[in-house]
């Protein structure tokens, strides 16, 4: 199967998962991933650049240095700065994260809900899906390759 079409069935599965949106950071490699794609409401994705969230952003320090699933909401997540209360104040509540991959290429993942926690199947197939989109957009070609531009176009859309 095509490469981008199915990073864009993948896309469009945790789509229907999070009406509250995603945020997912493929292939990390020097704090920057090779592919990102976002869809949280717009004043929360502004308000989160404007005043630079993702340096005390609790979810992405923890993904950077684990692999598996976290709880925004776990007590014992380290969130001095409070960026998980400010996302719940933007309406983004029930929080997921899901990291993999090594240290040198990470995939990481917020994901939210408004009406209720995920389940246990609920989170193992968002695992499943955070699992596959790394792996099959492990050795994507030059950043300006034709396949990049259509991997960089399916981005979802802020909300």
């Amino acid at each position: 199967m095509d490469r981008v079409k199915k990073v864009s069935e993948l896309l469009n599965a945790l789509g229907e998962m999070c009406d509250t949106g995603y945020a997912l950071a493929i292939h990390m490699r020097f704090m920057r991933p090779v592919l990102l794609y976002e869809c949280y409401c717009r004043e929360w994705s502004d308000f989160y650049d404007r005043n630079g969230l993702m340096l005390n952003d609790p979810v992405v320090h923890w993904g950077l240095a684990h692999n598996g699933v976290r709880l925004w909401d776990d007590p014992t997540l380290n969130d001095p700065l409070g960026v998980v209360r400010r996302a719940h104040d933007h309406g983004l509540h029930n929080g997921v994260a899901i990291s993999t991959g090594t240290s040198a290429s990470r995939t990481i993942t917020g994901m939210t809900r408004s009406w209720g926690p995920f389940s246990a199947p609920e989170i193992e197939r968002m695992t499943c899906i955070v699992e596959t989109l790394h792996q099959i957009t492990d050795g994507l070609g030059p950043l300006d390759s034709p396949e990049m531009t259509q991997l960089r176009a399916l981005g979802p859309r802020p909300r």
